[in-house]
């Protein structure tokens, strides 16, 4: 009996083990966030943007420019939007009330006067924060911009065909959130002589430094500059900068100078032939050695 007992008892110890199993499958969703304060200085969080940073931006305006799908959106009693409720939601400016850190990248819980939903704004959706795009209008409303290449053709979004001679400067008389096609959207730069141009704010399409601007160009050419950042560059260029502003190339140039003339290259090759870089412009092609332009075949 006295065996039979202890074997009992040993059985309940183990039970008693195999029962104290911590639940750790909520924990990263009750982890408590301490909200990164939104600073104005994106329009959109990045793709890898933290939760934390999704946090701060409680409290923030945004403007809804198109929803993927109506499953993107669920009411505060879990329904999900139907396709009248986008056609309502999109166009319109919502507040984001908070930051419900749930699932892989969290969810946002929105409002506009009595209507409230709940929504991830993932990739597949346009969306832009209403004090990113102040802060833009501040960097480029009355500012002035030329042409890095004299001559320069551009199209602008309404297919006005414009001809900037690199010498009159543009002024920026406005800034807007648009849509420019079917499926497209952008903010859109005005400019006083009449050109209405997209503008991609990301750091992807924009060039690194400050006064430089790329607008809606097909091949990267269309660049316009400050005229102070200009003459700081053409100061620090001296030996090339007239052959790049009239978008021609030269032996001696860096890559970098040559797609300031010609834009990025329809291809690009590493270590063929001795060079380190090879740049095929389909009418032309530039090798480069150490970063110099050695041959154009």
């Amino acid at each position: 009996m006295k065996k039979y007992v202890t074997i009992l008892f040993v059985l309940i110890s183990h039970l008693e083990l195999f029962a104290q199993v911590v639940d750790l499958s909520k924990a990263a969703s009750e982890r408590k966030l301490v909200p990164v304060e939104y600073d104005g200085s994106y329009l959109i969080p990045d793709l890898g943007a933290s939760k934390e940073m999704k946090a701060g931006l409680a409290g923030h305006e945004i403007t809804i420019v198109k929803i993927s799908s109506e499953y993107s959106l669920k009411d505060v009693n879990g329904k999900y939007a139907t396709y009248k409720d986008l056609k309502e939601i999109e166009g319109k400016t919502w507040v984001i009330k908070e930051f419900i850190n749930e699932g892989y990248s969290g969810k946002y819980l929105i409002e506009n006067q009595d209507k409230q939903w709940i929504t991830e704004l993932g990739m597949s959706d346009t969306w832009f924060l209403n004090k990113g795009l102040e802060k833009l209008k501040e960097n480029f409303v009355n500012k002035k911009f030329n042409s890095f290449i004299r001559g320069l053709e551009v199209q602008g979004i309404d297919e006005t065909n414009f001809k900037l001679d690199g010498i009159t400067p543009l002024t920026v008389t406005d800034l807007q959130y648009a849509k420019i096609s079917y499926s497209e959207y952008s903010v859109a730069l005005f400019f006083d002589n009449g050109l209405i141009s997209a503008y991609d704010p990301s750091g992807i399409t924009q060039p690194r430094d400050e006064g430089w601007i790329m607008i809606g160009g097909k091949y990267g050419s269309d660049l316009l500059v400050e005229e102070s950042a200009l003459n700081k560059y053409s100061a620090a260029n001296s030996r090339f900068i007239k052959q790049m502003r009239d978008g021609k190339v030269e032996v001696g140039m860096t890559e970098y100078q040559t797609r300031l003339s010609w834009g990025i290259p329809q291809k690009s090759y590493s270590n063929i032939s001795g060079y380190d870089t090879v740049n095929d412009y389909g009418h032309k092609t530039l090798y480069f050695k150490k970063d110099i332009l050695q041959l154009i075949k």
